[in-house]
Formats: C-alpha cells, sequence, structure tokens
C-alpha cells in the first residue's frame, strides 16, 4: 500500500468534501432542494482553447429549480437549463 499516495489524495480530496458538505447545508438553510448529490468524473475544463477532460471525481448537487453545483479543485461552478424556446426569445441566433 502506498501510504504517500493515500496522503497526496486525501489532501486534495478531503477539502473537496468539507466544501460538499457545507454546501448541502447552505442549500437547506436556505430551503432549496436537491434531488442528488455524488460525485462524478468525466467533466471538462476549457484551458485556453482546449479542452481537458477530468477523469477524477468531483461532487455535484443538482439543486431543484438551479441546474448542477460542482465544486472543482479551484472553483464552483453551476450548470443550469433554459427552454429552447426561451433561449430562441432571449438570445439573438445566427
Amino acid at each position: 500500500m502506498n501510504l504517500k499516495r493515500i496522503e497526496q489524495l486525501n489532501n486534495i480530496f478531503q477539502p473537496l468534501h468539507r466544501k460538499f458538505k457545507e454546501l448541502k447545508l447552505i442549500l437547506k438553510d436556505y430551503d432549496f432542494n436537491y434531488y442528488n448529490a455524488g460525485w462524478y468524473n468525466m467533466h471538462s475544463i476549457k484551458y485556453n482553447d482546449d479542452f481537458i477532460e477530468e477523469y477524477f471525481p468531483i461532487p455535484v448537487v443538482s439543486v431543484e429549480g438551479v441546474g448542477d453545483i460542482g465544486i472543482n479543485l479551484d472553483h464552483i461552478f453551476i450548470e443550469t437549463r433554459i427552454s429552447k424556446e426561451k433561449a430562441e426569445k432571449n438570445f439573438i441566433l445566427q
């Protein structure tokens, strides 16, 4: 067993785990309902003009009426959904 590797991974994932638990408590405090919460891999991030695949899992909470809130290594992101009709009404498509 490689204890050094476990320590390195814990140093990365323990802060994410704490933020994940804190996010769920904050959502509850503000009466947001979430219907799914877990750790998911295969996200991608844009770096300059390229996209980089993230093979490691990050915590994601699916919030009713909002979308998904993900906690990445150095930022938090929100992915939301809108209908095609609303998108067409609010954005000029060329």
